[in-house]
């Protein structure tokens, strides 16, 4: 009888396993990247999901990156490093010794070259304000964990009711009662001066999360079940959002956008279930031309245009 039984159980559990991998086989058609959803495909519009997919997975080719992303990695990376947080140093380094990988790593990053200058303007004036931001956002992270013990960014995974994939999270920081992302902002741009020179500001710490943040958080939420904090850095100073300084990271504020992720993350299933490859998905989504230009440039958009046949 104990042998039937166990023969029955793994039966079942055969069977599940084979009906899953038969639920996600139409994804197959859309790469690795579509095999699982996250919090930013919960939030990004629908023709840049599709057109990032297409580009990994048929031209293995990502979307640039900006001087000011960059940096915010930087700063993480110099704050896990000096704290013994990273995968390829364990254990923590002096401060001076983790700026100095960093700032050689950021050198590496090669600017924007469709934005006018911008972004290679924004790279040389934010690579003098990384340490410093690192050293504020060293300080928040000690004043909202204290003396507990906490862990860096670490890919996971969770499943959500009606969602064929599993859902990928990373969190920034966290302990076993409490997490928390980190969020920089970088010098600002004054009017140019009447003799042609243009000076910079820095900012003052964000205190309320946007929508974007809110809804990432969410998704955390839901993940954990620990309650969400986001801590904003400049050069100058931090600030620490929770849901006792905002209204906007309580409990409805996180049910609300957490919602609105998921339906998202249906309207891409069932455009994937309908079509089962790009050509028949790219059909249900209107590219964004002028936004695609703003942020991707001229080559993202001529490919936009190929595989929409503009």
């Amino acid at each position: 009888m104990r042998r039937q039984n166990f023969v029955y159980k793994q039966n079942i559990k055969n069977h599940l396993f084979r009906k899953k991998k038969t639920m996600t086989e139409y994804r197959k058609a859309f790469g690795s990247r579509a095999m699982h959803n996250s919090a930013s495909g919960g939030t990004q519009p629908l023709d840049e999901y599709f057109l990032k997919l297409y580009c990994d997975f048929h031209m293995q080719l990502s979307f640039p990156s900006s001087a000011k992303m960059t940096a915010g990695n930087a700063v993480q990376r110099l704050v896990d490093l000096s704290l013994g947080l990273t995968f390829d140093k364990k254990e923590p380094i002096e401060f001076d010794e983790a700026k100095q990988i960093v700032e050689r790593e950021y050198s590496f990053y090669k600017p924007r070259t469709f934005d006018d200058n911008k972004d290679a303007e924004e790279h040389q004036e934010i690579r003098q304000h990384i340490h410093s931001t690192a050293v504020q956002a060293h300080k928040g992270l000690k004043e909202y964990f204290g003396k507990q013990k906490f862990t860096g960014e670490k890919k996971e995974f969770f499943d959500v009711d009606d969602i064929d994939v599993p859902t990928m999270y990373l969190i920034d920081y966290r302990s076993k009662k409490k997490m928390i992302d980190l969020k920089t902002s970088w010098s600002i741009r004054n009017p140019i001066k009447k003799d042609g020179t243009r000076t910079w500001r820095i900012p003052k710490p964000v205190k309320e999360p946007s929508t974007s943040q809110v809804c990432q958080q969410s998704v955390y939420w839901k993940a954990t079940g620990l309650t969400p904090a986001l801590l904003f850095c400049t050069a100058d100073g931090y600030e620490i959002a929770t849901p006792e300084t905002t209204d906007k990271l309580s409990e409805e504020s996180l049910e609300h956008h957490y919602n609105v992720v998921k339906q998202r993350w249906l309207v891409i299933q069932n455009i994937m279930k309908k079509s089962f490859n790009f050509d028949e998905a790219l059909q249900f989504v209107s590219p964004d031309l002028e936004r695609i230009k703003s942020y991707q440039g001229n080559d993202f958009v001529k490919i936009a245009k190929n595989i929409w046949r503009i």
